[in-house]
């Protein structure tokens, strides 16, 4: 697997995993702009995806896409700070354990981990990578993975009649 994949994890977590996270408590609860937002990372043998998810009034889609641009260029300017680094680390750490926890769960890691990276990777592996994570690092990997230039936007449902801006 690819060196950066809990980094990656952690990334997406503080972005998007949560009712604490960055865009959940700016878009939805400070400026209700979404139903709902979240980020989730797909991470497959050769690559993976980092992708946002919102759910929003048709009004309010050009809103919603300038404030994950603002957010994401937020993290990638001042990084992160050590406790929401800490608070989220714990939070990864407790969702993996809750999904261990059942035979589906624990099957469908046992499979991953052959297929992805030709052997089990035990709980306590995991936990030490992603103890180890620091600031720099995901600062870092956010000014890799969040490059605007490279955002793309789907859309479903009404959209505005002047289509969208030109971000990045």
């Amino acid at each position: 697997g690819h060196p950066d994949r809990y980094a990656a994890h952690v990334l997406s977590t503080i972005l998007g995993g949560g009712v604490s996270s960055r865009l959940f408590q700016e878009i939805r609860e400070k400026r209700g702009l979404a139903y709902t937002i979240y980020a989730h990372l797909s991470s497959f043998l050769d690559g993976g995806t980092l992708t946002v998810y919102a759910a929003t009034r048709p009004n309010e889609v050009t809103a919603v896409i300038d404030q994950i641009c603002q957010e994401t260029g937020r993290l990638c300017r001042r990084g992160v700070v050590d406790k929401e680094l800490e608070r989220t680390k714990t939070q990864l750490k407790g969702s993996l354990m809750l999904g261990l926890e059942g035979t589906y769960g624990r099957m469908n890691k046992l499979a991953k981990d052959e297929l992805y990276q030709g052997r089990h990777i035990t709980l306590q592996e995991i936990v030490k990578a992603i103890d180890r994570i620091s600031p720099e690092q995901i600062r870092q990997l956010s000014r890799k993975l969040l490059d605007l230039k490279e955002f793309v936007v789907t859309a479903l449902g009404p959209l505005p009649k002047r289509g969208f801006p030109k971000w990045g």
